[in-house]
């Protein structure tokens, strides 16, 4: 028979326990200024969204050019190393 581990911080909490602390640390944050949140359709959110797809397709396709070529040097832009 295993014996199962014990719970350590935040997971031995009671889950009322845990919600109360977690909703006054970001009432706390908010208070401070320390996170953001958007309203629902505003062109701040819009602008947030399209920047994070742009630069989620600018991974996406760096990813797929090195998968296709892994060796920098390779390729017809390569240094001549035969000098």
């Amino acid at each position: 028979m295993q014996l199962k581990p014990k719970k350590k911080g935040f997971a031995s909490m009671d889950p009322a326990k845990l919600r109360e602390v977690s909703s006054l640390g970001g009432k706390v944050a908010q208070a401070n200024g320390r996170c953001h949140r958007f309203a629902v359709g505003s062109e701040e959110s819009r602008a947030a969204g399209r920047k994070g797809g742009l630069r989620a397709l600018e991974n996406r396709v760096l990813r797929d050019v090195e998968s296709r070529c892994p060796d920098p040097f390779a390729g017809p832009y390569a240094p001549n190393t035969t000098d």
